[in-house]
């Protein structure tokens, strides 16, 4: 795993900087520090960001289908691991969104608003998007040895993550959970599968079906 360093460094550093906000501060304190201000280029930009942790990720596992199967399966066997354990624990704990959390705590409080970001109520914890973005671009990092590369997956991950915040979809904590989730997910289906196994079969892609033809 020492190969992949340039994505785990600043991981690690995202967890343990945010893990140790939660712990100095108080959530609904946090939450206002790292979701506002709001500019109108960051409103425009995390609207538009935060989708790289929706359906992107398996939108690209589909497209890499014409590159390698071991990179669609290997992205898909991560996200649904991921997936299930982000809404099984969403549907146990059912924790209130921030709308939900500042109106009936702080209803003084006015959260910034995105224009066309519709703000949901509970869910929650942990934060799906956060799951999904980790995971997905852990994989990517994992299936490349280029360095700036890896760092860069890296970063793109995080910035899915703050969108959460910023947008008022989901805690810190939310996105903390998330975030390890998905990179613990990616993790360990590279270690005990991908990395164990194999699987010339999964060298191949579609593409070998139009030499076939040809």
């Amino acid at each position: 795993m020492k190969r992949f360093w340039t994505f785990y460094i600043p991981y690690f550093i995202f967890i343990i900087v945010l893990a140790a906000l939660l712990i100095s501060n108080e959530k609904a304190d946090l939450h206002l520090f790292l979701a506002t201000p709001h500019t109108v280029f960051c409103d425009m930009f995390f609207k538009v960001f935060t989708e790289i942790g929706g359906s992107f990720p398996f939108i690209a596992a589909g497209l890499l289908l014409f590159y390698k199967y071991r990179a669609t399966l290997f992205i898909m066997v991560s996200g649904t691991l991921a997936a299930i354990v982000t809404h099984l624990g969403k549907w146990l704990y059912n924790a209130p969104r921030p709308k939900t959390f500042f109106a009936e705590n702080f209803p003084d409080v006015v959260l910034p608003q995105v224009a066309g970001v519709n703000l949901h109520s509970w869910h929650s914890f942990p934060s799906g998007h956060s799951t999904a973005a980790f995971s997905f671009f852990l994989c990517l990092a994992l299936m490349t040895e280029n360095k700036i590369l890896q760092f860069f997956y890296c970063i793109t991950a995080i910035l899915v993550a703050y969108s959460r915040i910023y947008l008022n979809q989901h805690f810190a904590s939310d996105v903390l959970a998330g975030t390890i989730i998905g990179g613990f997910s990616a993790t360990l289906c590279y270690i005990f599968i991908f990395n164990k196994y194999k699987m010339t079969w999964a060298d191949g892609s579609l593409r070998d079906f139009w030499k076939i033809k040809k």
